[in-house]
């Protein structure tokens, strides 16, 4: 049989994977997928797959390989046991972790002369590579959610064009899984590796597949993380270092305009977080002047005085209903960020509702290339107005949390939230008006903690929800 043929026979079987829907069906059911394609790669076969040299005693050689699970530690086996459960939440679950333990601003020089810069080519020194916040974050989820997706498409691709192939679909996604996160986050190669292997003996434990049919699935995932991490190496991101003369003639820009512009409260004076990011390749969004948000008010306005009125109001009038709302939504430094908040979501979504891996890695590449979007879009609208916090503004303003060292209008609070739930209410429907509700809650906390104005929020969510939108269309 012909390459070509075998090409066109499995196109056609990952396009069957329920059986045929009616025409209501195709309308009402948001999973169904007519044409599954590649984000990355471009096509199903474009990533070469050796398979494990056939075996006279599968059952044998299986039942060898899971003795030496007996060899494990208790804290392994149970490590394996909390794998079992399912491969892509544990992976999403363990770059959570990451972001989180990177996600931690550098310390001041002992001299007070400034603050180092993480360095990639040595990810270990102090301050440990990278530094991710926010932006960061939605970079790293879009393209660990890229990867997963292309990966089992892969992984299904050669199921149906080959049924005789013993190809592990969980081996294939942590393949393409670590490769991603190892290249994203140098300092933790021993780390993943670890976590690579206890993902290993979990699908060795499901007596399915033999050591060699797991290691030739790993090595398509790695293949398939390597296409993945080339394409983010062309996104522009290496090229959004801090640059203080172009900062400086940004804010030069605003002051010509007569307005006040925003600075860092920190000592010495640190640099705004990622204020090029806005310069980073997008998924979505093809002009980010047209999705930016029309300008905010004067500085010397009367409507600003009355957003500054709004802030103080609910900063001082601190219930216990709205402090809580301000710590369930802060997601500051030391945290998986909002980005990461809104995967937690996702993955109870995934819970409760039984959903399954061709599902969730739909889902989870629409909303992370989204919410990836929408940090690149606020992070445009942030340098472009470099807007004062309320803080700034008014000395009197009592916050609640520690100040976030970049500008204020729009808000990434508000913007992540907006495209995340515009994005998962679309697969989960039922779920609509409570994660609409969720994400007017994480926007109202930012004005509650006085980290910013109700306005800041507002052009936030109209901004996340245009992305949401976008990502939906196109995806």
């Amino acid at each position: 049989m012909s390459k070509t043929l075998v090409y066109a026979l499995a196109l056609l079987c990952l396009s069957a994977f329920t059986a045929s829907p009616s025409v209501a069906q195709l309308e009402n059911n948001p999973f169904i997928t007519i044409d599954w394609k590649p984000i990355v790669l471009t096509s199903p076969d474009a990533v070469l797959f050796v398979a494990a040299p056939s075996s006279k005693n599968r059952s044998a050689e299986i039942q060898s390989a899971q003795k030496n699970l007996d060899n494990l530690s208790l804290q392994q086996k149970s490590q394996v046991e909390h794998w079992q459960q399912n491969h892509l939440i544990r992976w999403n679950e363990l770059t959570r972790e990451l972001i989180a333990a990177h996600n931690a601003p550098p310390i001041c020089l002992p001299d007070s002369s400034g603050y180092p810069t993480p360095n990639r080519a040595r990810p270990n020194d102090t301050p440990r590579y990278p530094f991710a916040t926010p932006p960061y974050a939605s970079r790293v989820f879009a393209y660990v959610s890229v990867a997963q997706h292309d990966a089992l498409l892969v992984a299904r691709f050669h199921q149906k064009a080959t049924p005789s192939v013993y190809l592990s679909d969980a081996a294939v996604i942590s393949g393409a899984t670590v490769a991603v996160l190892a290249h994203l986050f140098p300092a933790e190669m021993e780390y993943l590796k670890q976590k690579e292997e206890i993902a290993y003996w979990s699908i060795l434990k499901q007596s399915r597949f033999t050591p060699n049919e797991l290691d030739a699935s790993l090595k398509l995932g790695k293949d398939i993380g390597e296409k993945v991490i080339i394409f983010a190496q062309n996104d522009g991101y290496d090229n959004t270092p801090f640059n203080p003369n172009q900062w400086q003639q940004n804010l030069n820009r605003r002051k010509n305009e007569n307005q006040m512009v925003w600075q860092s409260n920190q000592k010495p004076i640190r640099a705004p977080i990622e204020p090029f990011f806005g310069n980073v390749k997008a998924w979505f969004i093809t002009d980010k002047a047209t999705i930016r948000p029309t300008p905010p008010p004067s500085t010397e306005s009367e409507e600003l005085k009355k957003e500054v009125a709004f802030v103080q109001l609910h900063s001082r009038v601190s219930t216990k209903e709205k402090m809580q709302i301000v710590t369930r939504w802060s997601d500051a430094e030391f945290t998986h960020t909002p980005i990461g908040h809104w995967n937690l979501i996702a993955c109870d979504l995934f819970q409760k509702n039984k959903t399954d891996d061709e599902q969730k890695v739909r889902i989870l590449a629409t909303l992370n290339r989204a919410l990836m979007d929408a940090a690149i879009a606020c992070w445009e609208a942030k340098t472009y107005y470099c807007y004062p916090r309320p803080t700034q503004v008014d000395k009197d303003v009592h916050r609640h949390l520690p100040l976030p060292n970049f500008p204020s209008y729009p808000s990434g609070h508000s913007s992540f939230s907006g495209a995340a739930a515009t994005v998962l209410s679309h697969f989960f429907q039922n779920e609509s008006q409570k994660l609409f509700e969720m994400a007017e809650e994480a926007s109202i906390s930012r004005v509650y903690a006085a980290l910013h104005f109700r306005m800041d929020c507002d052009a936030g969510m109209v901004l996340g929800k245009k992305v949401g939108e976008l990502a939906l269309k196109n995806q």
